[in-house]
């Protein structure tokens, strides 16, 4: 039987923290105190929370036998047979399914097309991006910035050039940084 808590590892909350982005917007215009502009960003972060793990589980399916045979990514719950690739597709699809609902009915279009972009993009590059050097930082980058463009579109706060940009720049360069760690330190 299949432990709760292996469930909750394999949906990686502890990668939620990249969501806070979504807060971004009301921060930024000076409105972090507006009670009902934070309730609408804090369920925007819950569900597109539910997204990005269900992402998460399929990027783990797509690493799965490289991860078995790595020193600290085995131990992760699909890697070491601890969550069953039957179960873990399951969760993947009631996440989505959950964040996508909450997002259609708590939401703009906007915020849902947004959303859904975010999926498709995400998708793509899990079966066929993350493996082009250069396509795939751009890809997690502009993955930042549609969380930003989550944050604007549930409050209505524009999003300035500026932070959109720097948004990007901040992605890729972090993610630049993850890249070049993992390959001087492989394990």
């Amino acid at each position: 039987m299949v432990r709760i808590k292996h469930l909750i590892q394999l949906a990686r909350p502890n990668n939620w923290s990249k969501n806070l982005i979504i807060f971004s917007p009301i921060f930024f215009a000076g409105k972090i105190s507006d009670a009902v502009l934070l309730k609408q960003s804090f369920f925007a972060f819950i569900s597109f929370s539910f997204l990005t793990s269900s992402v998460y589980i399929l990027n783990d399916y797509m690493d799965l036998e490289h991860d078995r045979t790595h020193p600290s990514k085995k131990n992760r719950p699909l890697a070491s047979g601890k969550v069953p690739i039957a179960q873990a597709g399951a969760l993947a699809i009631v996440l989505l399914i959950l964040g996508l609902g909450l997002i259609f009915s708590l939401f703009s279009a906007d915020t849902f097309y947004v959303s859904l972009s975010y999926v498709v993009i995400m998708v793509a590059y899990c079966l066929v991006f993350r493996q082009r050097a250069l396509v795939d930082i751009g890809i997690i980058a502009i993955g930042f910035v549609l969380r930003l463009f989550v944050g604007s579109s549930v409050t209505g706060i524009p999003n300035s050039m500026w932070i959109i940009i720097m948004t990007f720049l901040l992605a890729l360069f972090i993610t630049l940084a993850k890249r070049r760690d993992d390959l001087t330190n492989p394990v």
